[in-house]
């Protein structure tokens, strides 16, 4: 989501107004506890196979009006019939899509009530056509058949462990959580709280745990409190009864199993991530222009007064897994260009197979936020410069 790392406004909480194995030389070991390691040298990384998007979409949807107008899209996911789910959080509607892009139909909308949603942030596939939408206010998930029509609720109630905002993923037959920390649990100006990933059944009841994992590097100050600057935020996902995750501290990635114990740690060489002046100059301004002019007044020097930076940028910035269980991670070249949730960087992807062996190296350009990796395609959202946002679908291969 690659999907709860936001910025100024609406994460910032203001007290203000397929490769050769030949090309690539990697060493697996099994540690004490049974557990693969997965180790790239510079080499292996430097000789990936390339992999390229085609410059022309399958289809992009969206208009400035009408059932297809996409206000703040926060996710989309293909389903087993080629369909798609399209989730806007803004209009607070669950979009039905043809495997080409074409509107079937629209449920949901603001409420409590059956079928209705407050804060909506993910939509996950249960098989079918059938899909779960995960409302991390409410702690609720709602079921849709493959026709759109409620099938039925369920309550989530999670302990205080996942903190703010927990993400949900598909994992076996019910869903994992990923914890992302809670403010309230900093006690210094910057951290990043410890927080625990559970596992849930397909009745939102705690199955079974995963461990405790670093939350996001929040900060808080007299006057402002969210993520710092350039940040690390933890990202995950599912891959059948695997819970793949990453703390963005370090070039690495864990896989732990359907039993809950670590199985694979993928690892790849790190590089000077250390942030810069210029860096934070460019994200400040950059989160200045996301904010109305008639907001900015002293906005920019009360972020510089209150809002620090982290010492080190993330090494990757979002993870999926495709439909074929290779892994995605995602890094933004320049990170400091992402100033509003609709604003994606440029993106290299290194994509590790179900071994943890590095294959390819893909990039997206800037402004397209990839979803989903399916059927050969890239499917996502880009945003113009008007800001208007459209599902996209891209083919992909080698280069």
């Amino acid at each position: 989501m690659p999907a709860f790392r936001s910025v100024l406004p609406l994460a910032l909480v203001a007290l203000w107004g397929c490769g050769s194995d030949t090309a690539v030389s990697s060493s697996a070991v099994v540690d004490s506890a049974g557990a693969t390691i997965v180790t790239h040298s510079p080499n292996a990384m430097e000789s990936l196979e390339v992999w390229r998007a085609d410059s022309v979409p399958l289809f992009s949807v969206g208009d400035l009006d009408g059932a297809l107008a996409f206000a703040r899209i926060v996710d989309v996911q293909p389903l087993e019939s080629g369909r798609l789910a399209v989730l806007d959080g803004q209009s607070r509607l669950l979009h039905f899509l043809q495997r080409g892009g074409g509107w079937i139909r629209s449920v949901g909308g603001p409420g409590e009530g059956p079928g209705e949603f407050s804060v909506p942030v993910r939509v996950l596939p249960l098989g079918g056509d059938t899909v779960a939408v995960w409302d991390f206010r409410s702690r609720r998930l709602t079921e849709f058949d493959g026709e759109g029509v409620f099938v039925h609720a369920v309550a989530v109630d999670l302990p205080h462990g996942p903190g703010d905002g927990p993400m949900l993923h598909r994992v076996g037959d019910g869903y994992a959580v990923q914890g992302m920390g809670s403010l309230s649990d900093v006690e210094e100006s910057r951290g990043r709280p410890m927080n625990e990933s559970l596992r849930l059944g397909r009745n939102g009841a705690v199955v079974g745990r995963y461990g405790s994992f670093p939350g996001a590097e929040f900060f808080r100050s007299e006057k402002l409190m969210g993520i710092a600057l350039l940040g690390a935020v933890p990202v995950a996902a599912g891959r059948g009864d695997d819970f793949v995750v990453g703390a963005a501290e370090a070039p690495e990635i864990r896989v732990f199993g359907a039993t809950g114990a670590l199985e694979a740690t993928i690892r790849w060489p790190d590089w000077d991530r250390t942030v810069t002046a210029e860096m934070i100059e460019r994200t400040i301004e950059g989160q200045v222009r996301s904010v109305p002019v008639d907001q900015r007044d002293g906005l920019e020097e009360m972020l510089r007064r209150e809002m620090p930076a982290a010492d080190h940028y993330p090494p990757y910035n979002t993870l999926l897994v495709d439909d074929g269980g290779r892994v995605w991670v995602g890094r933004h070249r320049r990170p400091w260009e992402k100033f509003t949730p609709t604003t994606t960087p440029e993106t290299e992807w290194t994509v590790f197979d179900r071994d943890g062996v590095a294959r390819a190296r893909l990039v997206t350009p800037a402004g397209l936020r990839v979803h989903a990796v399916a059927d050969q395609r890239l499917i996502g959202v880009s945003t113009d410069d008007l800001d208007i946002q459209r599902v996209v679908a891209y083919a992909y291969g080698p280069a």
